[in-house]
């Protein structure tokens, strides 16, 4: 058996195992909370939080985090629906909530570590208490954690697509601050360039 078979059998068993095991939690008070914790990274709820967010972004004109979360969103979308439709993995045929899109990535667990963690990124240096800015970050993460075990809870993804969904979506926040942290190193080195070149002249 190669090293990838066994990688894949693995990931299945444990996807099983966790989507068997997690039927001990499951009361109608805990299906009711998990499908408020869900609903919040869905389309709709999620588009008219994003609408919020850049109106807020655009209102204290920060052009550039405007961008970059506009970018993130819809970025994240076309990334996990290709995703989606390359892999095209079933669904666990347990599920306590109807869905009929493909399994791998979950859409929610990428979109709610986007959405949060842009919101951290772009709003945490409003905080100046060292402390409200910690909770708030731990906030954001908390929501992530709870969108995505939300997601296993109701048995409409396994637990291997909750994680891929997040590395995918936190990848892709990642390759976008780093292109954001070049594109102002660039943009500094061209004006202190364009300075110097006027000082000579």
């Amino acid at each position: 058996m190669s090293a990838l078979n066994f990688l894949i059998i693995s990931i299945g068993w444990l996807d099983r195992l966790v989507n068997e095991k997690v039927g001990l939690l499951q009361s109608p008070a805990m299906d009711k909370a998990m499908l408020v914790i869900t609903n919040i990274a869905g389309a709709l709820v999620m588009a008219v939080l994003s609408i919020i967010l850049l109106s807020l972004l655009v209102y204290k004109k920060r052009w550039h985090n405007a961008a970059l979360f506009t970018l993130s969103m819809i970025g994240g979308v076309v990334l996990e629906l290709l995703v989606k439709l390359i892999i095209q993995r079933s669904r666990p045929g347990n599920a306590l909530a109807t869905t009929t899109s493909y399994s791998f990535p979950s859409g929610h667990a990428t979109m709610a570590i986007i959405f949060f963690a842009m919101m951290a990124y772009c709003f945490k240096e409003d905080i100046k208490n060292n402390l409200w800015k910690k909770l708030f970050i731990a906030a954001n993460i908390i929501m992530i954690l709870l969108i995505g075990f939300s997601r296993i809870y109701l048995r409409v993804h396994w637990l291997s697509d909750v994680i891929g969904g997040l590395v995918l979506g936190g990848a892709w926040v990642l390759i976008l601050l780093f292109a954001k942290k070049k594109l102002i190193v660039k943009n500094n080195s061209g004006r202190a360039l364009r300075k110097r070149a006027t000082k000579t002249l």
